[in-house]
C-alpha cells in the first residue's frame, strides 16, 4: 500500500506541472467564433437572455486518419454545416480523408429566456455522442503545419496521462476501500454495507423522482454556477486562459472544463461520478471515525449513517453542481490532517496532505487558512522537546511546499495577466464588501450601493476593503447585526441556496426528500452538544483539532464574508462527525457527572432555540431603513405626488458621463397605498428638449436590504429608496435635466401621480446628426432616420426611433447582412435599448436613440445589402413595414445600404 501511495505521490508531482504546460501553453484549438472576435473552443457559447441569435464558427477541421464522421444536431435551433463548402443539415454521416478540411457551423437559435446559451458541435464515437475534441478543431488564423501535428500529438500524450492517473486513482481507492471493510468485525462489515445501499437508494430514488422535472440537458440553466464555469472551462481546459486575473475559483472552471471534454454532452455521467464520488467519501469519513474513537467501530458506521441522511448532498449530485465538490475536500482535509497527527515523523501522508490542501485552496480559497492552522497544530501537538523541533518544522515545510506547489502556478498567472498578487482569485475584496455594505443583507446581493462601490473602484477612487472598513466605522452597529443575521443563515434549518432550491428541486418533487431527517439546523443542534462532550469526555481531543479547524475557518469565512446556505457544504463534514459525537454524548450522560447534564441540557436548548428561531432573526435583526434621519446633504422637496405620497427629500451624488450615480429618494406615507403589490416608481431623465436620456423602472425601496417594499409601508413612515443610474457615454457638456419621479400600477400602468425635480445640471447628448426627411412607420413606432459610418471593417449605426401610439409589446431590433444572391451571411439581433428601457415604456411622441456596431471582418471582398427590422421576441412576429419601403421579396424589413467590400 505504501508503495502505491509513493508511485500515486510521485504521478502528482509530475502532472501537476505537465499540466499547467499542456492547458496554459499548447496552441489554443476551437472554432473561431463569428459573432465577436473571441475563439471559443468545443462549445459554442453565447451569453445571450432573452433575444434571437444567429450565432456562427468557421476553421478546420483536421484527421490523422481516414474515417466517417456521424455529426450530431444539436438540441436547439437549426444547425448547419459546411465542411470543404459542402452543406450538411444535420444530422449527418460523411466520410472525410486524412487531413484538413474547411468547416463552418452556423446555429440558427430559437429565441430563448435562459441566461446562457450552450451549444456544441458533436460526433459519434464508439462511447456515445461526444463534443468534437479540441484537437482536431483548429481556428481560422491556423495554417497547418509541423507546429499543429506536434500539438496534435503533445494532446495525445496529455490524454495517455489522464487515463494512467485514472487508473493509478481506481487501484489505490479499491485497496482504500478493501483496507476499510478489513478494519470492521464481520457484522459491522454487513452493516456498513447496508448503509451503503441504503445510500445508493435514496440517490437512485430522488434520481428517478428527479428526472421528469429536471431542466434541458440536466442542468440547472437560470442561477446555475454549473453553466457560468463552464462558459469558461471549455477554454481554460485547453489552454486559452482569461486576459486578466481569475475572478472565479479557478479550481471548478479547470475541473468542469475536463469533465465537459470527457463526458458531454452526456452530463448523466457526471451525475452518476459525484454519487461514486459520494460513497467513496463516505467510506473516508468513515475512516475519519475510526481515528477519533478506535475502540468504537459503531460510531464511524454511525457517521457513514447520518452522512447518507443529509438530504442536500443527493440534490447537489443530480444538479452536477461545482459544490459538492467541496464537500469531498473538505473529508479528505480532515482525513489527511488527522493522520497527520496521529504520526511523528514525515510520511508520504504528509506530502499527499499539502498536495490536496492545495487543490482545496483552488477550488475555495477559504481553505487557505487550513494552511496555517495546521502547521501550528503539527508543533503545538507534537513538540514535546527541542529534538523534536527540526522534525516539526520538515513536516511543516513539506505540507507548505506541496500545497503551494498546485497554488502557485495560479498566482502566478495572476501575477502576469493583471500585475498584482492574488494567490487564487480575484473576488475575495468584492464578497468582503457584499457581505458587509450599508444596504447588505449578510448574502450575495448586488444592491444599488454595491454597483455604485463597483463604479468607484473600477474609476480607481478606492478600493473593496477601503469602502467595507469605512462602512463598518461609520455603523458598527448595524455590523453586529449583519454577523448576528449571518449565523442565523450558517446554522439555521432552511436547506436552500442561492442556486439550487431545495423546497423546488427537492421537497417538492421526491416524497423521500421530505423524509430524511439531518437537515443542516439538526446537525448545528446535534453538533454543539458534541462540542459539550467533548469538553467533559476524556478521549484524546487532540485528534478532533482537523474537524473543529475546518468548522471554524468555514464559519469564520461566512460571518467575515457572506452567507449564502451553499457555503455550508464545506461544514457538512465537521457537522456530521460532531453530530454523531453529540448523539453518542447524549446516549451516554445517565452515568455522567451531574455538570455534564446540566451543561449539556442548556447548551443543546440554547442552539435549539436558536436554530428554531433563526428565520426570524434573519429578517428582524436587520431594520429596514425606516424613519431614517435625512443627510445633510439631501435636498428638502415635500412635494406632494398624489394622496398618499410625498416625495420628502432627494439626495444625488454627481457624476459625469459614464459614471454611475445613486439617488435616495425619501418617501413620506400620507394615505392607504391602492395596490401596494403592483407599485412602481419610474425614473425618467429628460433633458430641455424634452427627449429621455435615461429610464428605470423598480419596485420602490426594495434596493436596500432587507427591502421594504410598499406592501410594507405604514402610515406616517419615512421611506428610503436607494436607486442606482449609469449616465449614458453620449452626454459630454452641462445642461439642465429634469427628473420625473412617476408612481404607477405595473399591471395596468395607471399613474398615480408624479413629480417632476430640476435637480442638478448633467451632461445631454451631443449635437445630432441630422434625420433623413422620410419618416418609415414600423409597427408602433416610426424611424425617424438612421445614419452609418463604415471604418475598420466595422459598421457603424444611430438610430432613432419615435413611439407614435402605446406600444403593447416590447421589441428586438435586428440588422443582417445578405451577399449579392441574396443569401444570408450574419446578422445581429438584440432587444431595443438591450432590454433596459422596453418599448412598451416609452411615451407617446418620444424619440429614442440607439447604437450598434456590426462586425464586417469576417466577410469576404464582395457586394452586401444591409437590412433591418423589428420584431416581437415572444412570438418572432415581425412588426409590419409598408411594400414600398421594403426590397422585393422582403416585406417585413427595410433594406438601409449596400456596401462593398474590397479584397484586402
Amino acid at each position: 500500500m505504501k508503495r502505491l501511495q509513493a508511485l500515486l505521490l510521485g504521478y502528482c508531482l509530475l502532472v501537476l506541472p505537465l499540466g499547467w504546460y499542456f492547458t496554459q501553453y499548447s496552441i489554443p484549438h476551437g472554432l473561431t467564433f463569428q459573432n465577436g472576435d473571441l475563439h471559443r473552443q468545443v462549445f459554442a457559447t453565447r451569453n445571450a437572455p432573452f433575444a434571437a441569435e444567429s450565432l456562427a464558427w468557421e476553421g478546420h477541421l483536421w484527421l490523422p486518419t481516414d474515417r466517417t464522421i456521424d455529426f450530431a444536431a444539436p438540441s436547439q435551433g437549426t444547425a448547419i454545416l459546411q465542411i470543404d463548402g459542402k452543406t450538411a443539415n444535420l444530422p449527418a454521416a460523411l466520410s472525410l480523408d486524412a487531413g484538413y478540411h474547411t468547416l463552418q457551423f452556423q446555429l440558427i437559435a430559437l429565441p430563448t429566456d435562459e441566461t446562457y446559451f450552450v451549444e456544441g458541435l458533436h460526433w459519434e464515437t464508439l462511447f456515445g455522442t461526444r463534443l468534437i475534441p479540441s484537437p482536431y478543431l483548429l481556428p481560422t488564423d491556423a495554417s497547418p503545419d509541423n507546429e499543429v501535428r506536434t500539438d496534435y500529438h503533445r494532446a495525445q500524450i496529455w490524454n495517455v496521462i489522464l487515463v494512467v492517473g485514472l487508473v493509478l486513482v481506481s487501484i489505490s481507492c479499491s485497496f482504500f476501500i478493501w483496507h476499510t471493510f478489513a478494519a470492521f468485525s464481520t457484522r459491522a462489515q454487513l452493516v456498513l454495507l447496508g448503509v451503503l445501499i441504503l445510500q445508493i437508494t435514496i440517490g437512485a430514488i430522488y434520481y428517478r423522482d428527479f428526472l421528469p422535472n429536471a431542466p434541458e440537458n440536466l442542468v440547472y440553466r437560470t442561477g446555475s454556477d454549473h453553466l457560468g464555469y463552464v462558459i469558461n472551462a471549455s477554454n481554460f481546459a485547453r489552454g486559452l486562459w482569461p486576459d486578466s486575473a481569475f475572478y472565479v475559483q479557478p479550481g471548478f472552471t479547470l475541473s468542469m472544463g475536463v469533465l465537459n471534454t470527457l463526458i458531454s454532452p452526456d452530463i448523466q455521467v457526471l451525475h452518476l461520478a459525484q454519487f461514486a464520488a459520494g460513497l467513496f467519501f463516505t467510506l473516508m469519513l468513515v475512516r475519519i471515525g475510526l481515528q477519533l474513537m478506535p475502540s468504537n467501530q459503531w460510531f464511524a458506521i454511525g457517521v457513514a449513517l447520518i452522512w447518507s441522511l443529509i438530504p442536500m448532498l443527493p440534490l447537489y449530485y443530480a444538479f452536477a453542481l461545482t459544490h459538492a465538490a467541496e464537500a469531498f475536500v473538505s473529508i479528505a482535509i480532515i482525513y489527511l490532517w488527522t493522520r497527520a497527527l496521529q504520526s511523528s515523523r514525515l510520511t508520504i501522508n504528509d506530502a499527499m496532505f499539502g498536495l490536496v490542501l492545495g487543490v482545496a485552496i483552488v477550488i475555495r480559497p477559504t481553505f487557505l487558512l487550513v494552511l496555517p492552522l495546521a502547521i501550528l497544530s503539527l508543533f503545538w501537538v507534537k513538540l514535546q522537546n527541542w529534538q523534536a523541533l527540526i522534525p516539526a518544522a520538515t513536516r511543516s515545510i513539506v505540507i507548505a511546499a506541496l500545497a503551494a506547489l498546485a497554488v502557485a502556478p495560479i498566482t502566478l498567472f495572476n501575477y502576469r495577466a493583471s500585475g498584482e498578487t492574488s494567490l487564487v482569485s480575484a473576488n475575495g475584496p468584492v464578497n468582503l464588501y457584499l457581505g458587509n455594505n450599508t444596504s447588505a443583507s449578510g448574502v450575495l446581493v448586488y444592491s444599488p450601493n454595491f454597483y455604485y462601490a463597483q463604479n468607484l473602484v473600477n474609476r480607481g477612487e478606492a478600493t473593496y476593503s477601503d469602502l467595507t472598513l469605512a462602512e463598518i466605522q461609520e455603523d458598527p452597529v448595524r455590523w453586529i447585526q449583519l454577523l448576528i443575521r449571518k449565523a442565523a443563515f450558517i446554522f439555521g434549518n432552511t436547506e436552500t441556496s442561492s442556486n439550487v432550491n431545495f423546497y423546488k428541486h427537492a421537497y417538492n418533487i421526491s416524497w423521500l426528500m421530505r423524509l430524511l431527517p439531518f437537515r443542516f439546523g439538526i446537525l448545528s443542534i446535534l453538533g454543539f452538544i458534541g462540542l459539550t462532550g467533548i469538553a467533559f469526555r476524556k478521549e484524546d481531543w487532540r485528534n478532533w483539532i482537523p474537524t473543529l479547524g475546518v468548522a471554524s475557518i468555514v464559519v469564520a469565512s461566512g460571518l467575515l464574508f457572506f452567507a449564502a446556505t451553499r457555503f455550508r457544504v464545506s461544514l457538512y463534514a465537521s457537522a456530521t462527525l460532531l453530530a454523531c459525537y453529540g448523539i453518542w454524548h447524549l446516549s451516554s450522560l445517565r452515568g455522567a457527572a451531574k455538570q455534564a447534564r446540566v451543561t449539556t441540557t442548556v447548551i443543546g436548548c440554547l442552539v435549539a432555540a436558536f436554530v428554531m428561531s433563526a428565520p426570524a432573526i434573519r429578517e428582524t435583526v436587520v431594520k429596514a431603513q425606516v424613519d431614517q434621519p435625512l443627510p445633510e446633504t439631501a435636498q428638502w422637496y415635500d412635494q406632494p405626488v398624489n394622496d398618499f405620497v410625498n416625495l420628502e427629500a432627494l439626495e444625488v451624488t454627481e457624476a459625469l458621463a459614464g459614471e454611475g450615480q445613486l439617488i435616495d429618494l425619501y418617501w413620506r406615507v400620507t394615505g392607504p397605498i391602492p395596490n401596494p403589490e403592483n407599485l412602481n416608481v419610474s425614473l425618467k431623465y429628460t433633458d430641455q428638449n424634452q427627449q429621455v436620456v435615461f429610464q428605470l423602472d423598480r419596485i420602490p425601496a426594495t434596493g436596500n436590504h432587507p427591502a421594504y417594499p410598499p406592501t410594507e409601508w405604514q402610515i406616517g413612515e419615512l421611506v428610503k429608496d436607494t436607486h442606482f443610474v449609469r449616465l449614458p457615454n453620449e452626454l459630454y457638456q452641462t445642461d439642465l435635466i429634469r427628473l420625473d419621479a412617476v408612481l404607477y400600477n405595473k399591471e395596468t400602468f395607471e399613474r398615480y401621480g408624479q413629480t417632476a425635480v430640476d435637480f442638478f445640471s448633467k451632461p445631454v447628448f451631443s449635437e445630432h446628426v441630422p434625420l433623413e426627411d422620410t419618416q418609415i412607420p414600423i409597427g408602433q413606432v416610426v424611424l425617424d432616420g438612421i445614419t452609418y459610418a463604415q471604418s475598420d471593417h466595422v459598421l457603424d449605426l444611430d438610430i432613432y426611433l419615435t413611439a407614435t401610439q402605446s406600444v403593447t409589446t416590447d421589441g428586438a431590433l435586428f440588422f443582417h447582412i445578405f451577399d449579392a444572391q441574396d443569401n444570408f451571411i450574419v446578422g445581429d439581433d438584440r432587444l431595443l435599448h438591450d432590454g433596459f428601457y422596453p418599448a412598451t415604456r416609452w411615451d407617446i411622441g418620444e424619440q429614442q436613440k440607439m447604437t450598434r456596431q456590426l462586425d464586417l471582418s469576417s466577410l469576404p471582398a464582395g457586394t452586401y445589402s444591409i437590412r433591418m427590422g423589428i420584431y416581437s421576441p415572444d412570438t418572432v412576429v415581425r412588426w409590419p413595414i409598408a411594400a414600398h419601403y421594403a426590397p422585393t421579396g422582403h416585406a417585413d424589413v427595410i433594406e438601409i445600404t449596400t456596401l462593398t467590400i474590397d479584397a484586402d
